[in-house]
């Protein structure tokens, strides 16, 4: 199964999103299972407010891939770093500020170059005339 995650390989994959890794399938008994967590581990999560799970119409909780990463980021935050649940909703808020910032970054530098390209093109033109 390859070398168990890093801290910063469970932050980083925190901030990936495929569309299919958000596509609720399993039930907490499964997630549990997965996560190496009791489902009564999972409920309190939930009820702090750390992972929120979609309900299927019987109100059953499902839980995503990447409900599933984040659950177990969670694990190892708590019980590899000893890192309080307090603490825990602290780093999974700033991760997802990085990811925020990161795509504002991304978005400004595509600006930027698109731009450049104009001010290169008016420049041309104008020794050009």
């Amino acid at each position: 199964m390859g070398r168990p995650l890093s801290f910063l390989d469970y932050l980083e994959s925190l901030g990936l999103e495929d569309e299919a890794d958000t596509e609720p399938v399993f039930v907490i008994s499964v997630t549990a299972e997965l996560v190496g967590v009791h489902a009564q581990t999972i409920r309190h999560y939930e009820r702090v407010g750390l992972v929120e799970p979609a309900r299927s119409e019987g109100n059953i909780r499902l839980f995503s891939r990447r409900d599933v990463q984040r659950l177990r980021a969670i694990v190892y935050l708590t019980s590899r770093l000893g890192i309080n649940l307090a603490g825990v909703e602290a780093i999974l808020d700033l991760r997802r500020r990085i990811d925020d910032l990161e795509s504002q970054v991304a978005d400004l530098q595509s600006d930027l170059r698109r731009i450049s390209g104009y001010l290169l093109e008016d420049s041309r033109r104008t020794r050009e005339s």
